[in-house]
């Protein structure tokens, strides 16, 4: 146990804390589909847009999501393949809880 370190533990405790949240999950998968503007996000989850551009920004200091500029709005997708990975895991491994 030694090997690992205790800044990197507080840091994933950070993130499962801040995936904790329903609407933030939901966020994520949206972006694991495809990238995503904030507008969608509003219209699909039926959430205020500052309440999405809050849940946004908080995923974006935890690198869990990126924003790219395409014309006037931003679309949002996973950081990277990590992510990715992490989300397709948890999803698999409580999906199949009932096999």
């Amino acid at each position: 146990m030694s090997a690992i370190k205790d800044n990197v533990l507080t840091k994933i405790s950070a993130v499962c804390q801040l995936m904790g949240d329903g609407n933030r999950m939901r966020i994520l998968f949206m972006c694991a589909q495809e990238p995503t503007a904030v507008k969608t996000f509003v219209e699909i989850l039926n959430l205020s847009q500052p309440l999405i551009s809050h849940h946004l920004r908080l995923l974006k200091e935890q690198r869990l999501i990126k924003g790219e500029r395409q014309g006037k709005q931003i679309f949002y997708s996973l950081y990277d393949d990590h992510v990715h990975c992490i989300l397709k895991d948890m999803y698999q491994h409580w999906a199949e809880e009932n096999h």
